[in-house]
C-alpha cells in the first residue's frame, strides 16, 4: 500500500483492490498427513513480505489452545497465538524479530478474516490489542472520527491519519468478539463482519478449471463451463455466494456496505473425483482466472466500483500481487 500511496491514499477501501491470502495458515499442516489442504507454502511473515494484506485465519479451539484449521485438518503446531504474535511484530516492525524490514509501516494495512470454532480466545485477543495498541483498527473508532462505522467508506489517508505512536501498520480485524476483548470499547462494524467470507459478504470461486473441464462426469457435481463465468458476473454486481448445486458456487444478492471480497481457490468441495484434488495442478487456472480478471477490471466500470479484495491460494506463485498492482496503478495519482 505504501508504494501506491500516490495513487491510492485518497480512494476508500471499497473502492480499491487489495491483495489476500486464502486459507493463510496452512503452511503449517504435516504434508504427510494434510498435503490436499496445504493452500499457502510460505509462513505469515514472508507473505506478508511478499505483498498480501489481506489474511484468512481460521482456528479450532482444541488440544487446549487455538489452532489454525482448515476442515477436520488441524495444525500440528500453530497457534492464533502466534499469528497474532507476527502480525504484531511485522505490523510495528519490532526490531530483532522476524517482522522486522524496512519501516516505518505506517502506510500500511493488514486486514484480518478471522473465524474461531470454540468460543473466545479472549487472552490471545487481548494480546494482540495490547501489542498494537492504537494501530488496532476499531468501529468505535472511524465512527469518533469519521462518522462510520464501515471500514469501506474511509480512505487510506484517513486510516492512516489516525494517532499511533507506534507509526504501525493500521490493522482491521473482522471478528467482533476477538475485537471486543481486545478492546472492550471497540464497538460493532457496519456490516458486520465488513469482510471476508461468510454470508453476505464474499464471492468464494470453489473452482476447478477456469473453462470447465474436457472430461465431465456424467452426473454433477461438475465445473460445466468453468469458475471463469460466475467470477465475471459475480464482481460485475458485488454478488455473494449463493445457493443451488456447484461448484462453482453460483452468484447470489449483492453485498451491501463493507469490503467487497473474492476469493479464488484450488480446493473445490466435493469434487476429488472431478479434480482428484490437488491444490497445486490448479494454479494454472487461477492464473488464467486473475489474468482476465484484470482485463475486466480495466473494461469494466462496475468491476472497478465494486472489487475490493482479491484473495488466493499459493498466491506467491500466481501473479495474484503482480496482478492486483497493475489494477491499483490505472489510478491516477492522488493530487
Amino acid at each position: 500500500m505504501h508504494d501506491l500511496a500516490s495513487h491510492l491514499s485518497n480512494r476508500k477501501l471499497s473502492n480499491i483492490v487489495i491483495p489476500g491470502s486464502h486459507d493463510t495458515g496452512t503452511y503449517s499442516f504435516d504434508p504427510g498427513k494434510n498435503e490436499d489442504a496445504i493452500t499457502q507454502s510460505e509462513d505469515l511473515i514472508h507473505q506478508l513480505d511478499d505483498g498480501a494484506r489481506e489474511f484468512d485465519i481460521r482456528v479450532r479451539a482444541t488440544k487446549g489452545g487455538y489452532f489454525l484449521n482448515h476442515g477436520e485438518a488441524v495444525s500440528p503446531w500453530l497457534r492464533l497465538s502466534r499469528i497474532f504474535k507476527d502480525v504484531g511484530e511485522w505490523a510495528t516492525n519490532k526490531p530483532g524479530s522476524a517482522g522486522e524490514g524496512p519501516g516505518p509501516r505506517d502506510q500500511e494495512i493488514i486486514m484480518l478474516n478471522l473465524s474461531i470454532d470454540g468460543g473466545v480466545p479472549t487472552a490471545d485477543c487481548r494480546s494482540l490489542g495490547q501489542q498494537l495498541g492504537e494501530a488496532l483498527v476499531t468501529p468505535s473508532m472511524l465512527q469518533a472520527e469519521f462518522g462510520t462505522a464501515d471500514p469501506g467508506q474511509v480512505t487510506l489517508r484517513q486510516l492512516w491519519s489516525l494517532p499511533d505512536p507506534k507509526r504501525a501498520a493500521r490493522v482491521i480485524m473482522d471478528n467482533s468478539q476477538c475485537l471486543n476483548a481486545a478492546d472492550p470499547f471497540a464497538g460493532h462494524w457496519s456490516p458486520d463482519p465488513p469482510f471476508g467470507k461468510g454470508d453476505a459478504q464474499s464471492y468464494y470461486a470453489n473452482q476447478c478449471s477456469a473453462n470447465g473441464l474436457e472430461d465431465q462426469p456424467p452426473d454433477p457435481p461438475t465445473q460445466g463451463v468453468g469458475v471463469w463465468r460466475p467470477v465475471s458476473s459475480a464482481v460485475k454486481s458485488r454478488s455473494t455466494d449463493g445457493t443451488g448445486t456447484g461448484p462453482p458456487t453460483a452468484p447470489g444478492p449483492s453485498m451491501i456496505g463493507g469490503v467487497y471480497t473474492l476469493f479464488v481457490q484450488g480446493t473445490p468441495d466435493d469434487l476429488s473425483d472431478v479434480c482428484n484434488i490437488d491444490p497445486r495442478k490448479m494454479l494454472h487456472d487461477e492464473k488464467t482466472v486473475l489474468a482476465r480478471l484484470v482485463a475486466q477490471w480495466r473494461n469494466d466500470p462496475n468491476t472497478k466500483a465494486n472489487l475490493s479484495v482479491v484473495s488466493g491460494d499459493f498466491f506467491q506463485e500466481t501473479d495474484l500481487v503482480g496482478d492486483v498492482i497493475a489494477m491499483n496503478e490505472t489510478w491516477p495519482k492522488a493530487p
